[in-house]
């Protein structure tokens, strides 16, 4: 009895949240065809890699001589962390 009531209120929770955030199925499939879209892959292929952006704005700080490390794939929050 209790699985069906909490299952219950997932669903109901579920539907209001496609509501309130107007959630469409069309939406998502647009957002997996920009996954896959050749032309915006090319755009980001020729932009520098991240680690070199990190480097070129510790330089503009002046700080060259931090040791910099990557945690997981080293892309966290923005930045990579440097210690």
């Amino acid at each position: 009895m209790e699985y069906i009531l909490i299952i219950c209120i997932s669903l109901i929770t579920l539907a209001v949240l496609k509501f309130v955030w107007g959630i469409r199925i069309k939406d998502i499939k647009l957002l997996k065809e920009l996954g896959f879209d050749k032309k915006l892959n090319e755009i980001t292929n020729k932009l520098p890699e991240n680690r070199e952006i990190c480097n070129d704005i510790l330089k503009i700080l002046g700080n060259e001589k931090s040791n910099k490390y990557n945690i997981g794939f080293g892309f966290i929050g923005g930045f990579y962390d440097i210690l």
